[in-house]
């Protein structure tokens, strides 16, 4: 059986059509009410046959930090910013879930 693939061109559709979407409702920011969270080191994030008995406290504000150092600094994007992107989407639709507007 063949693995699952994700295409690029498409999870970038996706995800340009769901920030669209939240830009229509009015929404163009989001508040970092949170700041730290726990994350499992790589070496047994994927290892579903052992529990993880290690975990990392890792900051928002320090993710945004280096995500938006590619803007900033009009460098290029690179590989290890989608670490630091991921919570913050993680985070962006655990607020927007919640929020009632």
């Amino acid at each position: 059986m063949a693995k699952p693939e994700i295409k690029i061109a498409d999870l970038r559709k996706i995800v340009n059509a769901i920030l669209d979407q939240i830009e229509a409702t009015g929404q163009k920011t989001v508040a970092l009410e949170q700041n730290f969270y726990w994350d499992v080191p790589e070496e047994t994030r994927y290892d579903i046959n052992a529990q993880p008995t290690e975990f990392d406290i890792r900051s928002l504000v320090d993710d945004w930090d280096c995500v938006r150092f590619a803007l900033d600094e009009t460098e290029e994007a690179i590989v290890d910013q989608m670490i630091e992107l991921a919570p913050i989407l993680r985070y962006l639709g655990d607020t927007l879930r919640k929020d009632p507007d």
